[in-house]
């Protein structure tokens, strides 16, 4: 191949921290990126991993076979082949999430509901505070004259 004519390719992701599937993604990929021996294999494994997924997506097991032989062996008869093709077909898709506020509608909360307190108007032995409006901003006149009004 001539190297004037290659072309590359860089793709980014993110991990969100909070999602613990995505601390073993991390994990993984930090093994693959930095193994003890030889080369990292992080590049390669995107490139198999992606094929393989792809395929069995699309129901087709040739991939698999490509990269695990030893497997194709287990496959041989067509009864297992067949359970195995309507288990990927079974398969639970999630459906796409759209964000909150571009048209979707998120479930609201609820609050448990609970009595309002009740006062008992026929008690005559507490004593009444009476209040009065007042506009003075001097705090401590405020409570020097509240503390009097006690007394």
């Amino acid at each position: 191949m001539n190297s004037k004519s290659r072309h590359r390719y860089q793709f980014k992701f993110w991990l969100d921290e909070n999602r613990d599937e995505d601390h073993v993604v991390y994990d993984l990929i930090q093994k693959l990126k930095h193994p003890l021996k030889g080369q990292g294999q992080f590049t390669r494994a995107i490139r198999e991993g992606l094929r393989i997924w792809y395929a069995l997506k699309n129901h087709d097991l040739s991939v698999l076979f490509e990269f695990f032989p030893e497997y194709k062996e287990q496959f041989t008869t067509a009864i297992a082949l067949k359970e195995f093709m309507d288990m990927l077909k079974h398969q639970p898709v999630a459906p796409a999430l759209a964000p909150m506020g571009q048209g979707s509608t998120g479930k609201m909360l609820t609050a448990q509901q609970f009595a309002l307190p009740t006062f008992d108007e026929d008690d005559d032995d507490a004593p009444t505070l009476v209040m009065s409006a007042n506009t003075d901003t001097d705090a401590s006149a405020n409570f020097l004259t509240s503390f009097k009004a006690l007394g």
